[in-house]
């Protein structure tokens, strides 16, 4: 054998060593990865299955709901949608032409809705034919019983929503409305009975006709400080968690992350790098599981509420850091009451695999050193 071909086989036999160890780091980073994903889930089955037999989840209703955000600050109840901005990105849906909202402050529980409208047929409610014209059905429901209005105004300004039904008690004769319009269509306020268990709301196009008081009723959904309490105390250290419904609208939160731990280990630029580059495997974006949002809509939910555990890595706050997340369905006799979601800051996988890296490295660079000595 020459000596250029004796220089080669040197060559590829050193360089098959930090091959061969980069391939080992990466698979020791993927089974660290993968053991605590099953530790944490198995941690969210246990809390899920201990919030049913407590009976946190007994108070929240199965189904749709319409949830009450809880408003940064009071209310103005004008018809305008200044105060409301803060809660807008999580409107929902009403109809075709509708966007309903539920806020509640220091004042108690408040509706705004948003209806698309350029054809108005304009009258008040306590007129003879409002029926007919454009106008929007209310039907509330507290422990006594429902009650039905009517609220239609032919002018922006107050106006004042007339009872249907006959009396229901804890729910009042009218309903002060706050109606303002423009080219694209009306927009109502109104302040709402605060022990209401579920609403209807509807509302009637007179050019496109059917039924005039048709409503869609559903219960109310809210943040619970009961369920947010036995949370707390289920949740481990270091830990943060949030119930949510199946639909993703947050129900209670508890625990909080190891802030101080993931700053104190903090590496530096270029490990960060090298984790990230090298040895990292899929690590998702931050901003889907904002913890401020009153509603979470991902992939991982919705696995979670149709009876899937799911588990993800996401990039941390700080540099470097991941956080794991788990989210696992909370089930009462084969149906899904909610969804429980685990975020758990983890510093040890990149710390293990980049010393393990480094390690590997210093170890092939004596080994070629030494090859290239004996050579």
């Amino acid at each position: 054998m020459t000596l250029r071909r004796k220089l080669l086989l040197v060559a590829l036999a050193t360089l098959a060593l930090p091959l061969t160890g980069w391939f080992y780091v990466r698979q020791m980073e993927t089974l660290l990865r993968e053991g605590q994903s099953q530790a944490l889930i198995a941690t969210g089955s246990a809390i899920a299955r201990s919030l049913v037999v407590t009976g946190a989840m007994d108070g929240v209703p199965p189904g749709e709901a319409w949830y009450v955000q809880r408003a940064p600050a009071p209310l103005v109840l004008d018809g305008y949608g200044d105060d409301w901005a803060p809660l807008t990105p999580w409107a929902q849906t009403l109809g075709n032409r509708a966007r309903l909202l539920l806020g509640a402050d220091a004042g108690g529980l408040a509706l705004y809705l948003d209806v698309r409208n350029t054809r108005r047929t304009r009258a008040d409610a306590e007129d003879p034919g409002a029926l007919a014209a454009d106008h929007v059905t209310l039907e509330l429901e507290n422990a006594q019983g429902r009650r039905r209005y009517l609220v239609a105004s032919s002018a922006p300004g107050t106006s004042m929503a007339r009872a249907l039904d006959p009396p229901v008690p804890g729910l009042p004769d009218q309903l002060r409305a706050y109606w303002q319009e423009d080219g694209s269509g009306y927009r109502v306020a109104l302040r709402l009975p605060a022990a209401l268990v579920a609403l209807g709301a509807g509302v009637h196009e007179a050019r496109a006709g059917g039924a005039r008081l048709a409503v869609e009723r559903r219960p109310l959904l809210r943040a619970s400080p009961a369920l947010a309490a036995e949370l707390g105390q289920l949740v481990p250290d270091g830990v943060a968690a949030r119930v949510l419904s199946p639909a993703g609208w947050l129900l209670a939160a508890g625990g909080r992350l190891d802030r101080a731990a993931l700053r104190s280990a903090q590496p530096g630029w270029f490990a960060a790098l090298v984790y990230r580059s090298l040895l990292a495997g899929r690590v998702e974006p931050g901003q889907p599981w904002a913890r401020e949002v009153p509603q979470l809509v991902t992939e991982a939910v919705h696995a979670a509420a149709a009876g899937t555990p799911v588990a993800a890595w996401r990039e941390g706050e700080t540099r470097g850091s991941v956080l794991l997340v788990a989210s696992v369905p909370i089930e009462r006799d084969g149906r899904v009451l909610g969804v429980l979601r685990l975020e758990q800051a983890s510093r040890s996988v990149p710390l293990l695999a980049n010393r393990a890296l480094l390690g590997m490295l210093a170890t092939s660079f004596g080994v070629l050193q030494i090859g290239r000595a004996h050579v």
